[in-house]
């Protein structure tokens, strides 16, 4: 699941940077995902950290890092930035 999310996560890095004229030469995801059982409940967390490699300023890097925070999983809880 973690590879899928990952990639998923640099191919649309890659589309958003390619439409917008970016140097975006690689973006490089990690996952990490964590469950945690507490008073009978299990709560999972999946963190990431993304490294762009190209020539980016800093407002592009950020709103890369917006882009991968849109995601399902962030929405939900479930994904954190770390």
């Amino acid at each position: 699941m973690l590879a899928s999310l990952g990639t998923c996560t640099a191919i649309t890095l890659r589309m958003y940077a390619e439409r917008k004229n970016w140097d975006l030469q690689d973006c490089r995801v990690s996952l990490k995902m964590e469950s945690t059982y507490v008073e009978g409940v299990y709560e999972t967390h999946i963190t990431y950290e993304i490294v762009f490699i190209g020539n980016l300023d800093e407002e592009q890097k950020q709103r890369l890092m917006e882009i991968a925070g849109q995601t399902h999983l962030k929405n939900r809880g479930f994904f954190k930035k770390q």
